[in-house]
């Protein structure tokens, strides 16, 4: 916003006005597939490309990701557990991974 005006003395007086808010940011989580469709580095879960500063502020990016990383913890030791039951016959066997 810009404004100018003229003094009774010919001066040429100007005020200018701007604001910037925080540009929107995607929220991506490397090395981790939290979808299971075999691609690395997917968007935080919760999140939408540009969502956060743009609906989404700090404390909810703060509660995503404390809910995916419990999330995405139970998830591994659950894929771990099924790991050591399904290779577990091999070991008794003589086959070593």
């Amino acid at each position: 916003m810009t404004g100018s005006m003229c003094t009774a003395l010919r001066f040429e007086m100007g005020v200018n006005f701007s604001y910037f808010s925080a540009p929107p940011l995607s929220a991506y989580v490397g090395g981790i597939d939290f979808n299971g469709d075999g691609t690395q580095n997917d968007l935080l879960p919760g999140t939408t490309v540009n969502a956060i500063n743009r609906g989404l502020g700090r404390q909810d990016l703060q509660r995503l990701v404390s809910q995916s990383y419990a999330t995405f913890e139970s998830d591994r030791d659950s894929r771990a557990a099924l790991l050591r039951c399904r290779f577990s016959g091999y070991r008794q066997r003589g086959i070593r991974l």
